[in-house]
C-alpha cells in the first residue's frame, strides 16, 4: 500500500511537470517534503498500518487539490494575459510580419505556462489538427478556433483579430463589473442578516 501511494504521487508529479503546471524546482521541493513526510510517519507510526496508509495517501489528495487550484489560477491568468499577447500579435502583423511569425515572436516573451499553452494552440492551427481534446472546451479552444480562421484567411486576419480582441475586452469588463456587483450584494446580504 505504501509503495502504491508513493507511485501515484510520483506519477502525479510527472504529469504536472509535463503539463508545465509547476516548475521543476518546485516539484523537486514537493517530492522531497513528501519523502520526508513518508519517512517520518512510517518511523513514528510503524505499528499502525492504517495511519501509515493515511500518511502516504493524504499528500496525494493534497497535491490533486493543489493541481485544481493551480489550473484555475493559471486559466484566469492565461485569459488576462492573452489580451496583451493578442495586442502584440496584431502590432507585429501591422509592422509587416505574417500571422504565424507574429505569434511565434510574441510568444517568446510569455511566461512558461502560457508559452506551453500557446504552443499547443499553434500546433492545432498550423498543422490543422482536428484533435482539440487537449485544450478542453473553454477559452483555449475558442482561441484556437479564432486563430485557425485568421490563418486560413490572411487578407482579413488583422480585422478578425481586432474584433476578437474587442470581444475579449467586453467580456473582461463584463466579468469585472458582474464580480463587483456580486461582492456588493453579498456584503449587503451579510449586513442585513447580521445587523
Amino acid at each position: 500500500q505504501v509503495m502504491f501511494g508513493f507511485r501515484i504521487f510520483v506519477r502525479t508529479l510527472d504529469r504536472l511537470r509535463k503539463e508545465n503546471l509547476f516548475e521543476k524546482s518546485e516539484l523537486t521541493k514537493i517530492g522531497t517534503v513528501y519523502a520526508l513526510w513518508v519517512g517520518i510517519s512510517c518511523s513514528f507510526w510503524a505499528n499502525s498500518l492504517f495511519v501509515v496508509i493515511f500518511c502516504v495517501q493524504f499528500p496525494v489528495f493534497w497535491i490533486l487539490c493543489a493541481e485544481k487550484i493551480v489550473r484555475n489560477h493559471r486559466e484566469r491568468r492565461f485569459r488576462q494575459q492573452f489580451e496583451l499577447f493578442l495586442t502584440k500579435v496584431i502590432l507585429k502583423m501591422r509592422s509587416g510580419l505574417s500571422f504565424r511569425d507574429s505569434i511565434h515572436h510574441s510568444n517568446k516573451d510569455n511566461p512558461p505556462f502560457m508559452r506551453a499553452k500557446i504552443n499547443k494552440i499553434i500546433d492545432i492551427v498550423v498543422f490543422l489538427q482536428q484533435e482539440k481534446s487537449n485544450l478542453g472546451v473553454g477559452f483555449a479552444k475558442t482561441v484556437a478556433d479564432e486563430f485557425k480562421k485568421a490563418d486560413l484567411n490572411p487578407v482579413n486576419s488583422i480585422k478578425r483579430l481586432n474584433s476578437f480582441r474587442y470581444r475579449l475586452e467586453i467580456e473582461s469588463d463584463f466579468r469585472h463589473r458582474s464580480g463587483k456587483a456580486m461582492r456588493q450584494n453579498l456584503f449587503q446580504a451579510f449586513f442585513i442578516v447580521f445587523f
